[in-house]
C-alpha cells in the first residue's frame, strides 16, 4: 500500500477576517499539491486565481451558457497501418480572461460543484454532432469514430440513458461511431447502477472502453460483467516499456488478456518511437499520445482528413507534432484509413 499525503498551507494575513477564507485558501493550496502528485503547497495569489469550486461556480455556469467550452480531438492511430482510425474528444475552456484554460484547472471544480453533469451532457451531444459531420463530409472513407469520457456523476444520473438516446437521435449519428470511456473509479462508485446504465447504453449501439485499467482497485470480473469493447492501457505502464520489467510484463499480459476476451487494446501516452515499436511487437491494436499528435481543434482534424489516404506517419513528423508545429504542418503527420 502506497500512501501519499497532500498538504495545503495557508497563513492568515492582516486583512484575513473570516475563518472560512483561511480554510478556503488552505483547500486551494491542497488541490494544487494534489496536482503535483503529492507533497505540500503554500497558498499564494497565483493559486487564488486558479479555478476552484468556491470562487468560480458562477463563471463555469456562464461559460456553459455562453458557449465558452470547446472540444479538442486527439488522434488514435492504428499501430499496424500508422493511420488515424478514431479521435478522443477532450474538453477545453476558452476563458475570455485567461485564454485557453487547462482541463486540470477546471475539471475538479466541475466535479465538486456537480456542473460536470450538464457540461458532460453538452460534450456528449457535441461529440456526436461532430462525428456525424465527419461521417457526412468524408462518406468515401472509413468513418472516424469519436470516444469521450463519462464521469462518475453522469453515470449516476437516472436519466443518463435518455440523455444518450437524445444525443444520438438529435444528431442522427451512427451509434457505432461513438465510444464511451469509463474509468475504474466510475465503475466502482456504484457497481450495480453503473452496470444498469452501461447495459442500456450497449443496447443503443455505442461502444464501451475501460480507461486506466490496472491503476485502481477493480477486478477482472469488470471486463466480463460490463462487456467492454476496448481496453485502454494507462500511460504509467507505457512509460516503462522496455525499461521496467514489471511494466513491460503488465502491458504484455494486458494485451494478451484483452485479445483473449475479444477486446481492442489502445495504449495511452505514447511518446517515443521505441514505445511504438514495442507495442507493435506485442500486437497492440492502437495508440495515442504526443508522439503522434497533441489534442487539436476540429479544424485541424478536418485538414488531416483532407490529406491523401496513402500518407503515413513518420517518426520525424511525430516529433514535429510533439514540439508544437502549426496546425498546417501537423496535418501532414497522420495518414487516414480509407
Amino acid at each position: 500500500i502506497r500512501l501519499v499525503a497532500n498538504i495545503g498551507v495557508a497563513i492568515a494575513e492582516e486583512n484575513c477576517s473570516q475563518p472560512d477564507d483561511l480554510i478556503r485558501d488552505a483547500h486551494s493550496a491542497m488541490r494544487h499539491a494534489k496536482q503535483k502528485d503529492g507533497g505540500y503547497a503554500m497558498f499564494d495569489r497565483s493559486i487564488a486565481q486558479r479555478v476552484t469550486p468556491s470562487t468560480t461556480e458562477r463563471r463555469l455556469r456562464e461559460a456553459l451558457e455562453r458557449g465558452q467550452f470547446v472540444l479538442h480531438y486527439q488522434p488514435v492511430v492504428s499501430l499496424q497501418t500508422q493511420r488515424m482510425v478514431k479521435v478522443e474528444a477532450l474538453i477545453r475552456w476558452e476563458d475570455p480572461e485567461r485564454g485557453l484554460v487547462p482541463p486540470g484547472d477546471f475539471i475538479p471544480a466541475l466535479e465538486e460543484t456537480g456542473l460536470i453533469v450538464p457540461v458532460g451532457n453538452w460534450v456528449l451531444e457535441e461529440a456526436c454532432r461532430q462525428a456525424r459531420r465527419w461521417q457526412e463530409l468524408y462518406a468515401d472513407r472509413a468513418p472516424l469514430a469519436v470516444t469521450l469520457n463519462v464521469s462518475t456523476r453522469q453515470l449516476a444520473q437516472y436519466d443518463f440513458p435518455d440523455v444518450l438516446t437524445r444525443a444520438l437521435t438529435v444528431t442522427q449519428v451512427d451509434p457505432s461511431l461513438i465510444c464511451l470511456e469509463i474509468t475504474e473509479g466510475a465503475l466502482m462508485h456504484d457497481v450495480e447502477a453503473a452496470w444498469t446504465m452501461l447495459r442500456t447504453a450497449k443496447t443503443s449501439g455505442v461502444a464501451l472502453a475501460l480507461d486506466d485499467f490496472g491503476t485502481g482497485f477493480s477486478s477482472l470480473s469488470f471486463l466480463r460483467k460490463f462487456s467492454m469493447d476496448i481496453l485502454k492501457i494507462d500511460k504509467s505502464f507505457v512509460d516503462g516499456l522496455g525499461h521496467s520489467r514489471e511494466d513491460t510484463t503488465i502491458v504484455e499480459h494486458l494485451i494478451g488478456m484483452a485479445r483473449g476476451l475479444g477486446m481492442v487494446t489502445v495504449a495511452e501516452g505514447v511518446e517515443t518511437a521505441d514505445q511504438v515499436k514495442y507495442l507493435r511487437s506485442l500486437d497492440c491494436h492502437m495508440a495515442q499520445g504526443f508522439y503522434y499528435c497533441k489534442p487539436q481543434p476540429a479544424e485541424v482534424i478536418d485538414q488531416i482528413m483532407g490529406e491523401p489516404t496513402n500518407s503515413g506517419w513518420t517518426p520525424e513528423q511525430g516529433r514535429q507534432a510533439v514540439s508544437g508545429t502549426t496546425p498546417a504542418t501537423a496535418t501532414a503527420t497522420i495518414g487516414l484509413d480509407a
